[in-house]
């Protein structure tokens, strides 16, 4: 009766509702937020979910339409006997019991679920259910009298249409807070109540790219998800739901009898597409994939409370994300799904999945840093895999496969006649050159040894046999595995052998607690231990052993040190090294960058193995081409950047090697520092340069000036620099720095960019850095061949392009603004040791990446003989540089033309009065020297090679003035080459500088 008196009292106030709900805008309104609403009662429609699949669960798990009221008063508010509807001409359909009350500034959540009911957990269901886009929702006070109206909008799924309490207007919501306010307050507070977590359980590991490491009875390789137990007791996961979004917690749901014994781990496969479970016995399907990209895991309780959820971003194939002993998540090559996340439960699982493969043919050991072992044909030394054969029957390896991608099994196929016998270890070199050098086979594929991966040994039919798990290996140690399949490290690798000495893995490396950077004061320094390890440290550079001391607690640093640590435990090989630098009372200019380069001090400074000495047979001066310091040797070291504030930008292992020509031969010298992946990693993962666009550097150079260490260790960042961004020509980047090696001040050194095929790759993305001619002086190639540079100075020698067509045909061979740029920065400078001249092409069909260009390079003999007409150098049939031992051959060639000419005046023109006048040079000099003035008087006394403070200040006062007058010898000479009358000079140049 109470309905039919509401519905016949509604009747009277219908035309004006649907009037009112259609005027404030309907479905497009609503969901644009511009829907204010229908009346301003204290009871107020204040969500809606009319698409619930997932995302918001009732007490019951189910997943219905609901609405949500707001008392906007601050009394509580009775309403029993107000009434719902879905429909603006059909009065209440649904009435609130007895008893119902809304609190002052509350909330009540309604379940349009049409079971017309109040379940065991108190929540409110009505008889009707919602329709977007077609219903009104409409609130009726127990009077009759309409309290509220909204359209019911269509929002993407998972989403609300919600009220902004604070303007009234309703928006699109893909965060639902039913019960709680509409803001990021009410969401948190919504998140809360969801959580489940004092049930225990957790999300202990991740796999969205499994590729070999656990294989389902289906006969696939499905993403899983790892749930354990920690508690004393069982949980009866019954219900219980798992999912890959947090918006729907029960995507899945564990079937009914699914129980979890304490200290148990639970493995689920996501499939993907269907819900597998029962059809397998002993497995759990659930119906979602993991994506290899990330996003989540969810577990939840059967009301859709999160039990424990993990983010994740992007796994590699064949690891995972785990969780350690203590809480932290991070990716890991050594994926344990049914045990503990440790090296032990590695090896577990890993005796596990060998014993199901069982084939018998093992792929027993690989390198893939490899540095001195199984040196090939050629003498190289490349990565290599080792299979043995544990069977007593000799196995025919043709159409066998080795891949280091197991979504393609026969990636690389052994060839007809490979066979190994019972007993026998067969080398493999996976160098990817893909032949047979008559002393090993050689694959299509190399090894990752950075990040480490999976190598798989399948059947002609594709199947795959065995796999090892690589995993990141240092350059002078393998992985590999006994033959019950124990996963194992080998200090000493073995090809061709049986496996030496065995270890379960690294030890885990220690981490310092007093961060690296600069200091005043004496400082405590304290290092986190690993457990179960011994941690041992030194400060004279050298890697720590168990011979050094050993870390008890803290250790006091009070002057400029660098210390390095290492973690040993017994059954594992030696952590990592782990260095950190600490700057003690040695303030720097901010404008200065500071490096410290840690290397075993032998390896630098012991007369026959040391690389910056002489050695024992150094040669003949003025080269000592056999001095130690000249020979191509490199070693293992540590580098640290901080910039000018102190702050840590890049701390890794690499390789050092000296670096520069006859500087090699001065007290300070300078380094290149090359990434490797045998030394941890294959790139310097830092955007050392500001005016670069390059996060990532394959090698750097550590640069005291060269020759002009000794003079004012500016000019050639000066040279470089005027022209960086202002011409065609490619440059190195700088930054000046103070250098630190082994904790020992070494004074003044400019970071620069190593100029090599990685260095175009960076300034030329889209060139193939592998299909390069990249040449140094009159043609000597760095990278690929000179053919075709010697065959266009052979065609330039007997060519006369004063013809058109011949020079039109020459300008399609190099870069002609590339050479005129080039040509015009050398002459200004005066550069005397131009023969350091390099330059390059792609080898493509691309006419343009098939042009010579020019990179500006090596500035050390600059600056220096003002008066002096370089146009003449560059011009002198007899060549220039030292000893005029490099061919003008081009330069003299593209004169011929006079519209080579023409560009090349008026290109002069425009530098001179832009780049290089008085006034721009000698702004980027006193920059330059602004930046290490104060530094010069340390340097000076660490190096007094270079005569003292005083020589050097005279040397950069030289410098100054060829900045002050170099521009009018250059139009003198320009004026007198190419003939110009006094009125021609002043057109094309302008007014000359007033120099006294």
């Amino acid at each position: 009766m109470k309905k039919n008196r509401l519905t016949m009292l509604f009747l009277g106030i219908v035309t004006l509702a649907v009037v009112i709900v259609y005027l404030a805008g309907g479905l497009g309104a609503a969901s644009e937020g511009s829907h204010q609403s229908t009346l301003s009662g204290r009871v107020v429609i204040n969500e809606i979910m009319a698409s619930n699949s997932g995302a918001v669960p009732a007490a019951d798990g189910g997943f219905y339409d609901w609405i949500e009221l707001y008392n906007t008063t601050g009394e509580d508010i009775d309403i029993s006997s107000w009434g719902l509807s879905d429909d603006a001409t059909v009065a209440a359909k649904w009435v609130f019991a007895g008893g119902t009350v809304i609190p002052a500034h509350g909330y009540l959540v309604v379940w349009c679920s049409d079971l017309d009911q109040t379940d065991p957990a108190g929540e409110l269901h009505t008889s009707f259910k919602l329709k977007a886009g077609q219903d009104t929702v409409v609130l009726s006070d127990n009077g009759g009298s309409m309290a509220d109206a909204v359209a019911v909008a269509t929002v993407s799924d998972g989403c609300t249409m919600a009220r902004n309490e604070q303007t009234g207007e309703w928006e699109e919501s893909s965060s639902p807070t039913p019960g709680y306010s509409n803001d990021e307050a009410g969401r948190a507070a919504y998140e809360a109540s969801m959580d489940a977590s004092s049930i225990g359980l957790w999300i202990t590991e991740v796999q969205s790219s499994n590729q070999t490491t656990l294989r389902a009875a289906t006969g696939e390789y499905p993403d899983w998800i790892e749930v354990y137990n920690p508690t004393q007791a069982a949980v009866d996961l019954s219900g219980f739901g798992l999912s890959d979004d947090a918006q729907k917690p029960l995507k899945w749901t564990f079937p009914q009898g699914t129980v979890l014994e304490p200290g148990e781990y639970l493995v689920v496969y996501c499939d993907g597409v269907s819900d597998l479970t029962g059809k397998y016995e002993g497995e759990l399907h659930a119906a979602f994939g993991l994506s290899s990209s990330g996003e989540s895991a969810v577990l939840s309780n059967a009301s859709g409370r999160v039990i424990d959820s993990v983010d994740f971003g992007a796994i590699p194939g064949d690891s995972s994300y785990a969780r350690g002993a203590d809480g932290t998540w991070s990716v890991t090559a050594k994926p344990t799904p049914g045990y503990e996340n440790t090296d032990e439960g590695f090896i577990a699982f890993s005796e596990e999945a060998a014993a199901l493969l069982g084939s018998g043919l093992i792929i027993s050991e690989a390198m893939p840093s490899n540095t001195a072992y199984a040196q090939a044909e050629d003498g190289e030394y490349y990565d290599w895999i080792e299979l043995y054969n544990n069977t007593a029957e000799t196995i025919d390896l043709a159409g066998y496969g080795l891949s280091d991608n197991p979504g393609n099994p026969l990636k690389w196929v052994f060839p007809e006649g490979t066979s190994i016998a019972p007993g026998e270890y067969l080398v493999v070199q996976a160098s990817g050159l893909n032949e047979n050098d008559g002393k090993y086979i050689h694959t299509s594929f190399k090894l990752d040894g950075v990040s480490g991966e999976v190598v798989a040994l399948s059947s002609p039919q594709g199947e795959i046999l065995d796999k090892l798990n690589v995993g990141a290996v240092r350059g002078t140690e393998s992985a590999g595995k006994e033959t019950d399949g124990t996963p194992c490290y080998y200090a000493e690798p073995t090809p061709g052998e049986a496996n030496g000495t065995g270890y379960i893995g690294y030890a885990e490396s220690p981490a310092f607690e007093t961060g690296a950077g600069f200091y005043y004061g004496a400082q405590t320094v304290t290092v986190a231990v690993p457990a179960g390890c011994t941690v041992y440290y030194t400060t004279d550079g050298s890697v720590p052993d168990e011979s050094d001391q050993p870390y008890t607690g803290s250790l006091t640093v009070d002057e400029t040190t660098t210390v390095r640590v290492r973690a040993y435990r017994e059954g594992y090989l030696p952590s990592h090294t782990v260095t950190a630098s600490y700057l003690i009372d040695s303030p720097h200019s901010s404008a200065l960058s500071v490096v410290f380069l840690t290397c075993e001090p032998d390896d630098l400074f012991d007369e026959e193995t040391g690389i910056y000495v002489e050695g024992p047979n150094p040669g003949s001066p003025p080269s000592y081409r056999t001095a130690n310091y000249n020979q191509e040797w490199e070693r293992a070291a540590n580098i640290e950047i901080f910039d000018g504030e102190g702050n840590a930008q890049v701390n890794m292992e690499l390789a050092v090697r000296m670096f520069g020509a006859f500087s090699r031969m001065r007290e300070q010298k300078g380094f290149a520092l090359i990434a490797r992946e045998e030394y941890g990693a294959d790139a310097i993962d830092y955007p050392i340069f500001e005016n670069r666009e390059a996060d990532s550097y394959h090698s750097i150079v550590l640069r005291a000036g060269g020759q002009d260490s000794t003079v004012t260790k500016i000019k050639d960042i000066v040279a470089t620099g005027l022209v960086d961004g202002t011409t065609t020509l490619e440059v190195q980047a700088y930054r000046q720095a103070v250098l630190y090696v082994n904790g020992e001040y070494f004074g003044v050194y400019n970071i620069r960019e190593k100029v090599n095929k990685y260095f175009i790759g960076a300034h030329y993305p889209d060139y193939d850095i592998e299909n390069l001619d990249l040449l140094v002086g009159n043609g000597t190639a760095l990278e690929g061949d000179n053919k075709a540079w010697r065959e266009l100075i052979d065609w330039c020698e007997e060519t006369d392009f004063s013809d058109p067509e011949n020079y039109a045909e020459l300008e399609s061979k190099i870069d002609v603004n590339s050479y005129i740029d080039w040509l015009i920065c050398e002459m200004y400078v005066n550069n005397t040791d131009s023969g350091n001249i390099k330059f390059f092409r792609e080898r493509s069909n691309d006419p343009e990446k098939s042009k010579w260009k020019w990179i500006y390079y090596d500035f050390c003999w600059t600056f220096l003989g003002v008066t002096r007409d370089s146009f003449e150098t560059f011009t002198n049939p007899t060549g220039h540089g030292s000893g005029k031992a490099f061919s003008n051959q081009l330069t003299i060639s593209c004169m011929q033309s006079e519209e080579f000419q023409q560009k090349f005046l008026a290109r002069a023109a425009e530098l001179l009065n832009t780049i290089y006048t008085p006034e721009n040079v000698l702004a980027k000099i006193e920059e330059c020297v602004a930046a290490i003035e104060d530094e010069m008087p340390r340097d000076a006394e660490k190096w007094p090679e270079g005569g003292g403070v005083g020589n050097w200040q005279a040397c950069v006062e030289n410098t100054r003035n060829f900045a002050r007058k170099r521009r009018n010898v250059m139009i003198d000479f320009l004026q007198d080459h190419f003939d110009l009358t006094d009125a021609e000079t002043l057109e094309l140049f302008g007014e000359k500088d007033d120099v006294e």
